[in-house]
């Protein structure tokens, strides 16, 4: 009697076991039939009402995207002219040498930097790359703490000439850089490079002209996380 009621315990928890898997398929091809469904009709409605599907769709999502993601999307918009630009340089500049844009003040050529500005260090690709990504890691740890969105835009900017530089230097081994200013000694660079000095510039221009308010909450977040201490 023992082993017949252990035997029927034992079926119907297999039993159970088996019913509930098959729910659970049935259960997730419902909700798959669902969604798929309201993929194919989805652009459909929305060709057939444009307007509302602006107004209540696209439009909200948009701005709840932008305000969310803003400082993320000024960064991607960094890195994309940066290599969009180079990309152009090196399929059409480079089979020209160098193109005068005002002759003798700015020209656009083509070169291969392995080092930092003036040639300084050059081949050591691994270092930049390491304070590259340092840098970065810094940016990405302190941005979600700065309530300002003039410090934000440049660390943005920073965020994003920075990866546009490293991106080059783990790819090619060195940079690629452009913009010939003929007209003072100055070392040939690129967008990236602007992006980076016009982020620095506004940094400064926020810590002698801006409140002390985002670097107080800065330092107010690692005091809390004991990283001060």
């Amino acid at each position: 009697m023992g082993e017949g009621r252990e035997k029927e315990k034992v079926n119907s928890s297999e039993m159970v076991e088996e019913y509930t898997f098959l729910d659970k398929v049935r259960w997730h091809l419902a909700w798959a039939a669902m969604y798929g469904f309201y993929l194919l009709v989805w652009p459909i409605y929305a060709l057939l009402h444009p307007v509302y599907t602006y107004k209540k769709v696209i439009k909200p999502f948009c701005a709840w995207l932008w305000k969310k993601c803003w400082f993320y999307l000024v960064v991607f918009g960094v890195f994309a002219i940066d290599q969009l630009s180079k990309l152009w340089v090196t399929s059409y500049v480079k089979k020209y040498g160098q193109i005068p844009v005002i002759k003798d003040v700015l020209h656009l050529v083509f070169v291969m930097n392995p080092g930092a500005a003036f040639g300084i260090l050059p081949n050591k690709k691994w270092l930049f790359v390491g304070i590259s990504l340092i840098t970065i890691g810094l940016i990405m740890y302190y941005e979600k703490n700065i309530k300002s969105w003039w410090l934000k835009t440049a660390l943005a900017f920073l965020m994003g000439g920075g990866l546009g530089n490293l991106y080059d230097r783990i790819k090619y081994g060195a940079v690629i850089d452009f913009i010939d200013v003929r007209f003072i000694d100055w070392p040939v660079f690129n967008l990236a490079d602007v992006f980076i000095d016009i982020g620095v510039g506004m940094f400064i221009a926020e810590i002698i002209f801006g409140s002390e308010e985002d670097f107080d909450n800065i330092l107010k977040e690692d005091d809390e996380n004991g990283e001060l201490s």
